[in-house]
C-alpha cells in the first residue's frame, strides 16, 4: 500500500542516500539495474510530536540487487547512463511524494513552486527537479 507522506527535504535526502550508493557501486563497477523508488527501503523517524509534521528520513538503503552486474568497458557506460535515466524517474517518484505532504505541484518546472511553500522546502524542490532534467538530458553527454 501507499506509505505516508514525505517531505521535501525527506524527499531530497532519499534522493542523496541512493546517489551515493549507486555511485559507491558504480566505483566498484557494479551497476545495480533497477535503480527506482519501489526497491529502495526508507525508514522514516516519526518521533516528532508536532502536530501536522511530517516525518523526517531515519535510513535508506537501496534494494533488490537480482539485475546487478559486474560490468566494464562501454557496457559499463551504457548501463550507467541507464541508470542515470533509471534514477531521474525515482526523483519525479519523489517529488511526487513530496508533492503529496505538501499540496505542491510536482512539475518539473523549476517556477512551479507556490509562495506559500516555507524556503527550505523550495530549495529542496528546486534541486530535485534539476537533477530530475538531468537524468533526462537528450545525450549521454549531459547525464550525471
Amino acid at each position: 500500500g501507499k506509505g505516508p507522506s514525505i517531505s521535501a527535504a525527506a524527499a531530497l535526502d532519499v534522493a542523496r542516500a541512493v546517489a551515493q550508493a549507486v555511485a559507491y557501486l558504480h566505483g566498484k563497477g557494479l551497476v545495480h539495474g533497477d535503480v527506482y523508488l519501489h526497491n529502495t527501503l526508507v525508514i522514516l523517524d516519526d518521533s516528532s510530536k508536532a502536530v501536522g509534521a511530517l516525518p523526517a528520513v531515519h535510513d535508506v538503503r537501496l534494494s533488490d540487487f537480482g539485475a546487478a552486474a559486474a560490468v566494464d568497458g562501454a557496457d559499463f557506460e551504457a548501463l550507467r547512463r541507464l541508470e542515470a535515466r533509471s534514477f531521474g524517474w525515482l526523483l519525479q517518484d519523489l517529488l511526487d511524494e513530496a508533492a503529496a505532504g505538501m499540496s505542491a505541484p510536482a512539475s518539473p518546472d523549476a517556477n512551479a513552486t507556490p509562495a506559500s511553500v516555507d524556503t527550505a522546502a523550495a530549495v529542496s524542490l528546486s534541486l530535485l527537479r534539476a537533477a530530475r532534467m538531468r537524468c533526462s538530458a537528450e545525450t549521454a553527454e549531459q547525464l550525471p
